[in-house]
């Protein structure tokens, strides 16, 4: 049984893994959206780090991480992110991938929903797609995980000279992969 959209308003607007549209290999996001690729690390013991932005902790289950790094991403939105209005939320573990999808739109009685409140944040996004592809097709969060095991970190991608040159390395080969059309 589904959530009606009108308890819900954003249910009608959220879709996970649509192949049709979405390639399983890395792509930029499409114009006006934005792109959280999750990915986790974990060193021992039991030092980890989450990513698209890196957040160095302490934890052993790998699965807990890349939810963490999905929660964690509400303390880094900025105004130009929620201007965007459209977001897709892509890692390799199917399995955190469909948790939001399934707690949310399983939950009949959203007010007992606690994953609600921890998603709450996506409220702003006009669409929100949950998309999971192979492990080496995220390469770009694998990157910033293990960076993370570093130290935490924020990188603005429109400052060219704050990244790391073997992160720009990394997004201009995924890049230039891909099939001009």
């Amino acid at each position: 049984m589904s959530i009606q959209p009108q308890l819900f308003p954003i249910c009608q607007n959220w879709d996970i893994n649509q192949h049709y549209v979405l390639s399983k290999n890395w792509y930029p996001p499409p114009t006006d959206w934005i792109k959280l690729n999750v990915d986790a690390s974990l060193m021992q013991p039991n030092l980890a780090s989450i990513a698209a932005y890196g957040k160095k902790l302490f934890q052993w289950d790998i699965s807990l991480l890349e939810l963490i790094a999905v929660f964690y991403f509400k303390n880094v939105i900025q105004d130009w992110i929620i201007d965007k209005k459209r977001i897709i939320i892509e890692g390799d573990n199917v399995n955190i991938i469909k948790l939001p999808w399934n707690s949310i739109m399983k939950t009949k009685d959203l007010n007992k929903n606690i994953h609600r409140l921890h998603f709450s944040f996506l409220e702003v996004f006009k669409n929100v797609i949950f998309h999971c592809v192979s492990r080496e097709n995220n390469r770009v969060a694998d990157f910033c995980s293990h960076q993370a095991l570093l130290g935490d970190f924020i990188w603005d991608v429109f400052v060219e000279d704050v990244l790391p040159s073997s992160f720009v390395d990394l997004i201009r080969k995924e890049c230039d992969s891909l099939p001009i059309t």
